[in-house]
């Protein structure tokens, strides 16, 4: 029971942390001729200029660290935890319950998400529409 309590607080401080500095986007990937994009998709990140927040993230909830290097003299490098795809959902379900700020961006992310790889003119138009909304919505 005490590594149970142990994961919903690791989790409910993860949920504070993608709150507070995290985002969830929608992006689509250039077809090969340039005119037009792929069905719009979901992106997980976190920026932040404390590599250690970041790591302890990824080895909970899977992803990619990346630099961003420093923005400006004086200032401390910067840092994204970057997740797509099935570690994105995965990371979404998973924070869903104790996220405050971000649960309706993370619902509308969570659809769309399990919509990819459907491939019909109405999904594609109904993944489009979320991604409007995903654009839209506070948080």
């Amino acid at each position: 029971m005490e590594e149970l309590w142990k994961d919903r607080e690791t989790l409910a401080y993860l949920a504070g942390i993608f709150d507070g500095e995290g985002c969830i986007t929608s992006y689509g990937t250039p077809r090969k001729d340039h005119t037009t994009y792929s069905a719009p998709s979901v992106s997980v990140q976190v920026s932040n200029n404390d590599l250690e927040v970041l790591v302890f993230s990824q080895r909970r909830l899977g992803g990619k660290i990346y630099s961003k290097g420093v923005r400006k003299p004086g200032y401390k490098p910067q840092w994204s935890w970057f997740l797509r795809g099935k570690e994105a959902e995965n990371c979404l379900l998973e924070l869903l319950p104790y996220l405050r700020i971000k649960q309706s961006q993370a619902r509308i992310g969570l659809r769309m998400l399990a919509l990819q790889g459907i491939r019909n003119s109405d999904i594609y138009e109904t993944r489009r529409t979320l991604a409007k909304q995903l654009s839209t919505e506070k948080g």
